[in-house]
């Protein structure tokens, strides 16, 4: 017999597609395949994060929920833990082709690109239009800075937007069964990035699209058609998030207490919101203006540390000068101008993707392109932050919003609104279902439109700017003489080059609409078009340079002569302030110690205000001292005045990498008992009395925790003797022994954090309550006598939500291979 198998065009056409895509991905990170590293700097920050609770899993084969390696000790939920019993996790796995692709960043590419073809193919487009689609938001420059600096859930976040689209089309298509089970999977996966800001932006492109079909139906008298889609999606957006319930419940719990919550203190309201503050959330908010850069990528300098050609003046002025390393020295410049602190490159669409979107705006008549309208607009507007009023409103009043910083991000909305858009008009013109009239006129206008923007900024940009920062004024004089004109340079050249690429993909457009080109040759010329914009645009911010070999990436992470010094010290508990660099963002501290500061996004709340209000005031008094050649007796003297650095157990202070560290005696230590107690009413009394106490003798105690201390001696006890021992500290257990003669209250130099979320205390193995003193250390009343006490953590919302997100899991399963399995008998009974 002979068995013949037929495949069909269409398959080797997406299969030929796949493979370009893997090629793709494969040339843009061959130095990967040739054995060299990306360098990332946030994932380097994320090594020295994960760091303990590697060591531990490690070690024990478990998971620890908290670490004591930053911040004076955090839960680990956002770092570093045990999977759920989540059927999207493994799904997740799958589908970003961990295991399957060799290479991290090159899966995430192809991630990009066959999720954004899954969309165009799910619209029933040509597939070399999908594929044009696809690089359109692969490439996006934005989509491949974040790779750069080590944003890799934030990229798999947005790579699962287009099919989740994807997926709620297919059911207003009524394609009901797939279109459901397919936004299920793909929004259960989005989920499992655990990226919730991209979700969240997700979340508002869905209720646009919502309101609209919802209206469109209303208006049709469609009821049965909306009811039915508007059911499934429901069901579907249940069952993609209840298996997430133990990671989303927890996050949701510690965000209360995190600086993503509401602070208990007063000051300041006018900046204050529910969540974050409102000066910290829009820091990075964009400029109204700065908003050209999606079609103009150097408008603004492009990168805070970009280069310059050696026909810049500036390169002109050094060689003039004789400068040693000129050509070192404009690699890394700092051409932005904008009005963003700091940022790593623009969020450049393509000068081709932006002509069609505008061009989409006048031939595309379905109403999808009234919800992407709406997605770029509100896209541009919460961009621009405290730049423009919308910000306010949805801080204050839209729920969650206010837990989000870098407002700019969601840029990523108009990232994949604009292609969509613009591909939808592509399509239009390759089907040629507008009139020739309707669409020279469309083209004429989108022509004058796009192209009289650009001549503007060529001929007069030099009018409109000043090419100038307020961190300039950091700058030498020669380099504020020689950068404005730079600046200038690389607008100018930039829209000379956007308006080139435009012309070319116009006329390519317009041979083929009035029958001067075929049909490949357009797609072809215009698919390369595209890819060599975007491609060239992105190499200035991820290239070559960026890897290293291994061996260079294993040295990023190396204990300095301090570090070495410091881990000779085999007490179980103690800290370590580095002043080298900013201590509240960098991780390297907490890699090789228990350190003061960290990097983390969500640090807690009460830490955070102790930040702000006491460390960095005696770091700032330390640093003062320091300056200086001064005696040891007066650094001793200026040790002992920091009195919430000692109560933290503040041991060593790094003030030169490659010297031995500033040792402090006067930290407190693991645990001491006071003499007596302060009791105030709030928290800002809580936090002001810890500018003159002395934290050895006294604990200021919140009125909240009275009636734990109700059975304290009234008078202030300086007689009675009692010793406490640390026995044993892991990340989530600690042990102590203490002697007392009497009932006393200790002080741990731990951070609080229960109230039934996580720290237990147990007295010779009996639970006890203990309370939280000076702000954020814990404490407790200890009996009198000998007695082991220990602190656990166990959070019992985390194990609760565990059990839901595994029934959960469950539950998909059976619904989703029950609707497979109807399917397939309705087909055969057919």
């Amino acid at each position: 017999m002979n068995f013949k198998i037929k495949i069909q065009p269409v398959a080797w056409q997406h299969t030929l597609i796949v493979v370009i895509f893997l090629a793709l991905a494969a040339i843009y990170f061959l130095p990967v395949i040739e054995g060299k590293v990306l360098h990332q700097s946030d994932m380097v920050n994320s090594t020295g994060m994960s760091k303990e609770s590697v060591d531990y899993h490690n070690k024990t084969g478990g998971y620890a929920l908290w670490t004591t390696s930053m911040f004076g000790g955090m839960p680990t939920y956002q770092i570093m833990g045990e999977k759920s019993m989540n059927i999207f996790s493994y799904l997740y796995n799958i589908l970003t082709f961990f295991g399957l692709l060799p290479y991290l960043n090159m899966a995430i590419i192809f991630t990009y690109l066959i999720g954004a073809y899954f969309l165009f193919i799910s619209l029933k487009l040509n597939k070399w239009i999908a594929f044009i689609g696809a690089i359109i938001i692969a490439f996006g420059s934005y989509n491949i800075i974040i790779i750069g600096v080590g944003h890799i859930t934030k990229a798999y976040a947005i790579a699962f937007i287009p099919p989740v689209i994807a997926g709620i089309l297919l059911v207003y298509n009524k394609k009901y069964l797939w279109g459901g089970l397919l936004t299920t999977i793909f929004l259960g996966c989005e989920v499992a990035t655990n990226h919730l800001q991209i979700t969240y932006y997700l979340a508002l492109m869905i209720l646009l699209l919502v309101v609209i079909k919802s209206i469109q139906y209303i208006y049709e008298k469609n009821y049965k058609h909306f009811a039915i889609s508007s059911s499934i999606l429901v069901l579907s957006l249940f069952l993609a998030v209840l298996p997430h319930t133990r990671d989303l419940y927890i996050t949701y719990e510690y965000s209360a207490d995190s600086i993503r919550g509401k602070s208990e203190l007063t000051n300041n309201i006018g900046n204050k919101t529910s969540g974050l503050d409102k000066d910290y959330a829009t820091a990075w908010s964009y400029g109204v203006g700065e908003t050209m850069n999606l079609l103009i990528p150097n408008l603004m300098g492009g990168s805070s540390g970009g280069a310059l050609p050696e026909s810049s003046d500036t390169y002109k002025f050094l060689v003039q000068n004789n400068a040693p390393n000129a050509k070192k020295i404009i690699t890394q410049l700092p051409l932005y101008w904008g009005p963003q602190p700091f940022t790593e490159g623009p969020c450049y669409m393509g000068a081709i993707a932006i002509f069609l979107f505008v061009l989409g705006i006048f031939i595309v008549k379905d109403s999808i392109k009234w919800w992407l309208l709406g997605c770029v607009l509100l896209s541009f507007m919460l961009a621009w932050g405290k730049n423009f009023f919308i910000t306010d409103i949805f801080l204050d009043h839209f729920p969650l919003y206010n837990k989000f910083r870098t407002v700019s991000m969601i840029l990523v909305v108009a990232g994949i609104a604009i292609p969509i858009l613009g591909i939808l008009a592509l399509d239009k013109i390759l089907k040629k279902e507008i009139s020739k009239e309707e669409f020279l006129k469309a083209f004429k206008m989108t022509s004058y439109i796009v192209g009289g923007v650009l001549l503007v900024y060529i001929l007069f940009a030099g009018s409109f700017f000043s090419f100038t920062s307020p961190s300039d004024a950091q700058l030498p004089d020669w380099l504020k003489e020689t950068l404005p004109t730079d600046r200038h340079s690389l607008l100018r050249t930039d829209a000379i080059r956007s308006l080139i690429f435009i012309a070319l993909a116009g006329v390519t457009i317009y041979f083929y609409y009035i029958k001067k080109l075929g049909q490949k040759y357009f797609l072809g010329i215009l698919a390369v078009l595209i890819l060599v914009d975007l491609w060239m645009v992105d190499k200035r911010y991820l290239n070559d340079d960026d890897f290293l070999s291994k061996r260079e990436k294993s040295n990023l992470i190396t204990p300095s002569q301090a570090d070495e010094f410091i881990l000779q010290d085999k007490d179980l508990d103690y800290r370590v302030l580095n002043l080298t660099q900013n201590p509240f963002n960098e991780s390297h501290t907490s890699y090789f110690h228990k350190s003061i500061g960290g990097y983390h996004a969500a640090k807690m709340r009460r830490y955070q205000d102790l930040v702000d209000h006491s460390i960095q005031p005696e770091m700032a008094s330390l640093q003062t001292v320091l300056k200086n050649p001064v005696s040891y007796a007066a650094i001793d003297s200026a040790l002992a005045k920091l009195k919430v650095l000692n109560m933290l157990n503040t041991k060593y202070i790094i003030i030169n990498p490659e010297a031995q560290p500033l040792k402090n005696n006067h930290a407190l230590g693991y645990a001491w008992f006071v003499e007596e107690t302060k009791l105030v009413a709030n928290a800002d009394e809580e936090i002001a009395g810890l500018i003159n106490f002395d934290p050895s003798k006294t604990a200021i105690v919140d009125k909240r925790f009275a009636n734990l201390l109700s059975d304290l001696p009234s008078n202030k006890d300086t007689s009675s003797k009692a010793i406490i021992k640390l026995i044993d500290i892991k990340p989530d257990l600690v042990v102590y022994q203490t002697i007392s003669n009497c009932k006393k209250l200790a002080v741990f130099s731990e951070v609080y954090y229960n109230e039934n979320k996580g720290w237990n205390m147990y007295v010779d193995g009996k639970k006890e309550s203990h309370l939280r003193a000076n702000y954020i250390l814990r404490a407790a009343v200890i009996p009198s006598g000998y007695h082991k006490i220990e602190f656990r953590f166990e959070p019992a919302s985390y194990y609760k939500a565990q059990n839901v997100s595994l029934f959960s899991s469950i539950l998909f399963v059976l619904l989703a291979l029950s609707a497979i399995f109807y399917t397939i008998f309705k087909k055969e009974k057919a």
